[in-house]
């Protein structure tokens, strides 16, 4: 496995990777947004244009096999330093972020 560096020029194969894993993911949690291909590349591409954001890639061989990018942020009101990832993989989809973010949980998933 090779790590590179995420790029901008990485933003159509981790498309690809949001967009299958996304339609796995919706046969288990069929609540979750249908992204299509277009849409998914504008919210990876608004994300990653974010200040500060910064990523890896994984490959095997020629192929990206994940990807994680994030950047730092304070809590305004905890004072608090964390990071906020954005990942292919590793974390959980924008729909299954906003449900965490109200409370909601997947215990049964």
């Amino acid at each position: 496995m090779i790590f590179k560096y995420f790029a901008k020029e990485h933003l159509e194969d981790a498309t690809h990777l949001f967009v299958e894993r996304q339609k796995r993911e919706k046969q288990h949690l069929p609540f979750l947004k249908d992204f299509l291909p277009s849409d998914a590349k504008q919210a990876l591409s608004e994300e990653w244009s974010k200040p500060d954001t910064k990523g890896i890639v994984a490959f095997q061989g020629e192929r990206m096999v994940g990807y994680l990018f994030g950047r730092t942020e304070v809590s305004k009101e905890r004072g608090r330093v964390g990071f906020e990832p954005y990942m292919y993989r590793f974390s959980r989809s924008i729909d299954e972020r906003i449900a965490w973010t109200k409370g909601e949980s997947f215990k049964n998933v």
